[in-house]
């Protein structure tokens, strides 16, 4: 008796100095190097601004953790300039590859998609819910786009690329990863 006595009395302790579930959460403060032009998280090298769509998109992950309005609200600002790191051209070798910086003029590392990659299936997955139908769209036609190029430049990703792949499909179903 005297044990179930004391669950209870640390149960009902817990329960008192637990914050409440609908307390009012505050939105994640953007960072010094936010640059609100473009929207995306920049730096400055010799006093050039860089923009960078890892960063950026590494920060959208936050922002959606934590889930404010405002929060979600940043994160449909940022995604257009995340994703125009992208190159879009068919006729590029690069098709499908990001660019480390907005600035910069061309896809010139092959890996980058996998860093772009990682936060965005990750916002799919466990934050379309919170985002707008235009957004998600865009999101999975980059994905889809991503993961294409990841599997043609052949540097030993293809068991993540087909990891990836397939927890989408079980996320989104066939239909709509294969469009």
């Amino acid at each position: 008796m005297k044990v179930f006595y004391k669950i209870a009395v640390l149960f009902a302790a817990s329960i008192l100095y637990m914050p409440a579930a609908n307390a009012q959460k505050e939105p994640v403060p953007l960072p010094e190097n936010f640059d609100y032009e473009l929207y995306m998280v920049a730096k400055e090298v010799d006093g050039k601004k860089f923009h960078g769509p890892r960063a950026s998109v590494r920060l959208c992950e936050k922002l959606l953790d934590n889930g404010t309005k405002t929060d979600v609200e940043n994160v449909e600002k940022m995604m257009p300039g995340i994703l125009s790191g992208q190159e879009l051209n068919p006729e590029s070798p690069h098709y499908g590859g990001f660019r480390w910086e907005l600035e910069m003029e061309q896809v010139e590392d092959l890996n980058a998609v996998e860093f772009i990659l990682h936060s965005l299936v990750p916002i799919m997955i466990l934050h379309r819910d919170k985002l707008s139908d235009s957004t998600k769209v865009n999101i999975k036609k980059s994905i889809r786009l991503g993961l294409q190029k990841y599997r043609g430049h052949g540097c030993g990703f293809k068991i993540y690329q087909h990891r990836a792949e397939r927890h989408y499909q079980y996320q989104f179903g066939r239909r709509t990863f294969r469009g």
